[in-house]
């Protein structure tokens, strides 16, 4: 193995984000476009890939790099200035790091880091095989590895889940669990503590550390407290489904069919959808509440307020898609796109009417409704909840509109960044072949 797989990135303290408008790059001479376009998390460089006759090639701010015959996925890690990617010459793959090429790969997916950036794994195929290589030691071979997959807090320790002769396994660090029949969900809980979904047989439990829990014939994906000390899942089984916390059956549900279950922000109470046993009805309950039940034959994960009195999620039926709100269902839509809670509490989303050219999207923010407009990118609300940003390509171009205020580009790119104290919003925008920080002042 190359050392670039043994490559290790030392994070320096984060930077802050900049809010210095300046030139962060431009499209080489002869380059027909930038796709994949990334900002650095600080907003003071950027990378994209670049195209130049049947050959592409990453830009690092103004620095053209080495040419391949394609280039995926650019990115920076954590130290906020190294950038990587994937690049193919023929039919084979390698990871790009830095000025470091790694040996050639069937294929080879983006790195992931700990969270102190010290240590780095990537998923490679090799002779058919699957294999996870962390800081240069080779994982086993297997005929499957799940994207899904992530450090332990300490960085010692990298989960991920495997396929072999029609077998799961669950692999950490240097512990591999199984063999299963499936294994639909693995994580460390707080303290590094192993939790996975597994099934055997005809019966699907969860593990948490060395406590199995109870059978049942199907276990939704498990969600994790803020913290990650407590764990939830909807469990169905013939005997009566019900949603698990902590290891308990803690609301018995019958013959309704709970489906996505989600911890309030203060980790003490859980939310979480449900159908009604005919089928025909979905409600949320969140905490000690049952919300009104409405016709809908599919639900989105539920998202609460900080102070866990509201919830919502997205209902679909078979003509539209409506944000449900504590019990109560708002307009109709083709598409609801962002739902979450503004600082201030107010339901916020997108929806969207009419495709293709007809496309129009409508920004909502509690009942009120912004204008519809072409298509919305993003959008993000100040840290004080009291300005509202959002970016919309339109007529060819891009809007941002900041408070009450449009201004209009060339083209605009996501993220949209506010100051700490709400004054200054930045994103990145256009000009020509030039690509710029671009600082607006709120008034």
């Amino acid at each position: 193995m190359n050392a670039i797989i043994v490559l290790l990135l030392v994070a320096s303290a984060q930077a802050q984000v900049s809010f210095e408008e300046r030139k962060l790059g431009e499209l080489p001479a002869g380059a027909m476009k930038a796709d994949d376009l990334e900002i650095s998390p600080d907003g003071r460089c950027v990378t994209f890939v670049a195209k130049d006759g049947g050959k592409q090639y990453v830009v690092v701010g103004d620095t053209k790099l080495e040419a391949f015959d394609e280039v995926r996925w650019p990115g920076f890690a954590p130290d906020g200035q190294t950038v990587y990617y994937s690049a193919r010459t023929g039919k084979k793959w390698r990871l790009v790091v830095g000025d470091r090429k790694s040996e050639e790969f069937d294929v080879v997916r983006s790195p992931a880091f700990s969270a102190d950036g010290k240590s780095m794994s990537v998923i490679v195929r090799s002779d058919g095989k699957w294999h996870v290589v962390v800081d240069g030691r080779w994982g086993e071979a297997f005929d499957k590895i799940e994207i899904s997959s992530s450090f332990s807090a300490d960085g010692k320790s990298f989960l991920y889940r495997a396929q072999r002769d029609g077998k799961a396994f669950v692999v950490a660090g240097d512990k591999k669990i199984g063999p299963f029949d499936e294994s639909s969900w693995a994580e460390f809980m707080s303290g590094d503590v192993l939790a996975y979904c597994a099934k055997s047989g005809e019966k699907e439990f969860v593990v948490v550390g060395d406590q199995r829990g109870e059978e049942f014939e199907y276990v939704m994906i498990p969600s994790l407290s803020p913290d990650r000390t407590r764990i939830a899942y909807v469990a169905w089984s013939d005997a009566g489904n019900c949603v698990v916390v902590d290891g308990k059956r803690q609301y018995e549900l019958g013959k309704d069919r709970g489906r996505d279950v989600v911890f309030a922000p203060d980790g003490k109470s859980v939310v979480f959808t449900a159908m009604t046993g005919d089928r025909k009805q979905w409600y949320m309950v969140a905490g000690d509440r049952k919300l009104p039940a409405v016709e809908g034959w599919d639900a989105s994960d539920p998202h609460v307020t900080p102070d866990g009195k509201h919830a919502l999620c997205v209902l679909r039926d078979d003509k539209a898609m409506r944000l449900y709100v504590d019990g109560k269902v708002g307009p109709p839509f083709e598409v609801v796109r962002w739902p979450d809670f503004s600082p201030a509490g107010e339901a916020t989303y997108v929806g969207t009417s009419g495709k293709g050219d007809k496309r129009q999207d409508t920004l909502m923010v509690g009942e009120r409704a912004l204008a519809p407009v072409g298509w919305i990118r993003t959008y993000r609300f100040s840290p004080d909840g009291a300005t509202l940003a959002w970016m919309v390509d339109t007529g060819g171009r891009s809007v941002v509109h900041v408070g009450g205020t449009a201004h209009e580009f060339e083209a605009a790119r996501r993220p949209i960044q506010f100051s700490a104290d709400g004054k200054k919003v930045a994103f990145a925008i256009a000009r020509g072949r030039e690509i710029w920080w671009k600082v607006i002042e709120v008034r």
